[in-house]
């Protein structure tokens, strides 16, 4: 039910307006909540959950809020079964009061350690796994515990596939190479509490979502050492590690073994793929030995496209590239690594009885355990890209001299399998300086000379284009040499206005300048001054790519301590910058990016990066941009007017482009 804020009226779960009073029914999150165990508490219809440490007794049977806000905060809705209901938050513009414990110890990009969440008080260890694998698992609404059960209220879930449905379905032999590599770094996480590994092994728990990733759908409790242990346990959530069946790297082991066995109903044929898997998990003493085995899987499946399917018509059958597999995710596995030896029941496939060993095979017989990197990552395409500009005059400038321009150019492609989208885009953000006017002048001028020499050098031509007759020219990022020309030619026009103008000193006009040209899952910067392009994923976090065109790091670079280095009164004063001088005179910076995750780029003038802005607000303005919890547009909105309170004294502009990567299927198949 929904309570009216009006008049207090108790309204069906899906009414729009008050059958009372006719007010608006705010809209409130359908959340799940799970009992472990079930004991003595009682789900009930329309009832609120007691509040934490209450007894399970005074569990309300009715519609009305107890006197306690606590125990009136979810009601349930829906009961699914006698463990399991929907509940609606009446109070869903609070923060939880999980969620405020873990905003006081815990930022939003990182994942806690078990050290943190054990100095919350009252945390139940249920809520450990969830918050562990909080990027693969359900996000943690709340938890607390009654009596002796806990309760666990998470958001409800995306729709996603059946791991099981997945391994059978596969459309590509990468494919569940793949998700058993992820499911070894799910493994590695719950190091920490290994008794829950537990729940990776139930195939029914796990799921893979549209971009491939790997989902645990919840945690169910340990199984115990004996049955003994399970008849007279009174707090199963609390026993120690020694009371619980801990999962053995062989457990792991057997379970894929039983994914690879599934009957395969997709188009591909897989058989002899999953020989190859099954040989490597039923051969590794270590999971990082394990990993290392799935690696070289991978990397051979692509080298050797004839080993992944039978060759029925070798003109038409389908074939993998020789290259795409690239280091990309960090070994999480190293230093959570497992010396449990495989169960001795456990047949490896015996590959001396086929008589027709493939090049797959042959490799991974000569060099299984002589591989040195345990990274895998499939070949990523970009699937969506989403992009802002927003500049401000500030509190204490009278006009701006910033300057921003961005082209961009798409085009989408879908169909039943896959999709991607195809993206071209320029980004330049410049800061003038000099004179009645010049710094303007010099921003724009050099924003439109760099607009006009992409457009003819390196055209926004996509496949549809009638106008690409030259496939490899259209795909490539522009060269260094190329960069550095368009950044020497914008500075040459402004210094020829600068002389044209006779200007002198602080009278010659100039600007900094950042510059992005994107292409696909890859993007190449140009930079002069001291304006900044960041890069923030969720993986690495917030990186800056630009380094500053000024004294201060001029002097660091030699050698000087920083902090002797910005002791001095022309640290800030730039080395660097387009139009003062001549183009013998500039050095430009260009550095080439790869994308392989979810990014968000900013590019800023100093108005948006000075006092450490960017740094200090990362969580609260930049991270919820990255996760999409804010629009790009939007988020810009705030950051800009953030940045007027903190950095009001200069002009403030910005750019933010987030790029959404997905695995490239499609590339491998092709």
């Amino acid at each position: 039910m929904l309570i009216c804020a009006n008049c207090q009226f108790a309204n069906p779960t899906d009414y729009n307006f008050c059958q009372r009073c006719g007010a608006p029914l705010a809209a409130k999150p359908l959340l799940q909540v799970k009992l472990m165990p079930i004991n003595q508490l009682e789900l009930v219809p329309d009832a609120y959950l007691p509040a934490a440490n209450s007894p399970a007794a005074d569990l309300p049977t009715t519609a009305e809020p107890s006197s306690q806000a606590a125990d009136s905060r979810y009601q349930v809705s829906t009961v699914l079964n006698p463990s399991k209901a929907y509940v609606v938050d009446n109070q869903a513009d609070v923060r939880s009061p999980l969620q405020q414990q873990l905003a006081k110890l815990t930022n939003a990009d990182t994942v806690p350690t078990l050290e943190t969440l054990q100095s919350i008080l009252n945390l139940p260890a249920a809520a450990y796994p969830y918050l562990l694998l909080k990027d693969a698992a359900p996000p943690l609404y709340d938890a607390w515990e009654v009596d002796e059960t806990t309760l666990i209220i998470t958001p409800e879930q995306p729709t996603t596939t059946p791991l099981f449905k997945a391994f059978s379905t596969a459309i590509d032999p990468l494919q569940p190479v793949y998700w058993t590599h992820l499911l070894t770094d799910l493994w590695a996480s719950l190091e920490p509490i290994p008794q829950w590994r537990s729940s990776l092994l139930q195939a029914d728990n796990l799921s893979v979502t549209a971009d491939q990733s790997l989902r645990v759908r919840q945690f169910t409790l340990p199984s115990y050492q004996n049955s003994y242990q399970a008849d007279q346990a009174e707090d199963p959530v609390h026993l120690t590690d020694a009371q619980f069946s801990i999962p053995q790297l062989s457990d792991l082991q057997a379970f894929l073994k039983s994914l690879m066995a599934q009957p395969h109903r997709g188009e591909v044929a897989t058989l002899r793929q999953n020989r190859q898997l099954i040989l490597a998990v039923t051969a590794a003493d270590t999971l990082k030995q394990l990993r290392e085995e799935l690696a070289v899987i991978g990397k051979a499946l692509l080298s050797t496209p004839a080993a992944t399917t039978p060759q029925t018509n070798p003109q038409t059958s389908p074939s993998l590239p020789r290259s795409g597999f690239k280091d990309g995710f960090k070994d999480t596995s190293a230093s959570h690594s497992s010396t449990s030896n495989p169960k001795d029941d456990m047949a490896s496939v015996d590959s001396s009885a086929d008589s027709s060993i493939d090049p797959l095979e042959s490799i991974l017989l000569g060099d299984l355990f002589e591989v040195d990197e345990s990274t895998m990552v499939l070949p990523m395409k970009l699937v969506a890209l989403e992009d802002a500009g927003r500049t401000e005059v500030g509190r204490m400038r009278d006009h701006n001299e910033d300057c921003f321009s961005i082209a961009s150019s798409y085009q989408k492609r879908s169909n039943n399998h896959t999709h991607s989208l195809q993206a071209r885009c320029l980004y330049v953000l410049c800061d003038g300086m000099g004179g009645h006017d010049g710094g303007e002048i010099a921003s724009q001028l050099a924003a439109q000379t760099l607009s006009d020499y992409f457009a003819e050098h390196w055209p926004n031509l996509l496949d549809g284009d009638t106008k690409a007759d030259d496939a490899k020219a259209k795909a490539a990022l522009p060269t260094e040499d190329m960069m550095i020309a368009a950044v020497k030619l914008a500075n040459q026009a402004i210094y020829d206005l600068n002389e044209k103008e006779q200007r002198a000193g602080h009278e010659r006009m100039g600007t900094t300048l950042v510059l992005l040209l994107l292409q696909g899952t890859s993007a190449v910067v140009a930079h002069v001054g001291d304006s900044r392009l960041y890069q923030h994923t969720r993986r690495v976090g917030l990186k800056q790519i630009t380094t500053d065109h000024e004294v201060g790091q001029r002097e660091i670079n030699r050698g000087v301590d920083p902090a002797i280095a910005y002791d001095r009164p022309d640290a800030y004063q730039l080395t660097q910058a387009l139009g003062p001088r001549s183009q013998e005179n500039l050095f430009p910076s260009v550095t080439y990016l790869d994308f392989s995750e979810d990014t968000l780029l900013l590019l800023c003038s100093d108005g948006l990066s000075d006092n450490n802005l960017v740094e200090d607000y990362l969580g609260s303005h930049i991270d919820p941009i990255l996760r999409g919890k804010k629009g790009v547009a939007a988020g810009m909105d705030d950051l800009m007017k953030l940045a007027n309170e903190v950095n009001g004294h200069d002009n403030i502009t910005g750019i933010a482009v987030r790029l959404k990567i997905g695995p490239d299927l499609a590339g491998v198949r092709g």
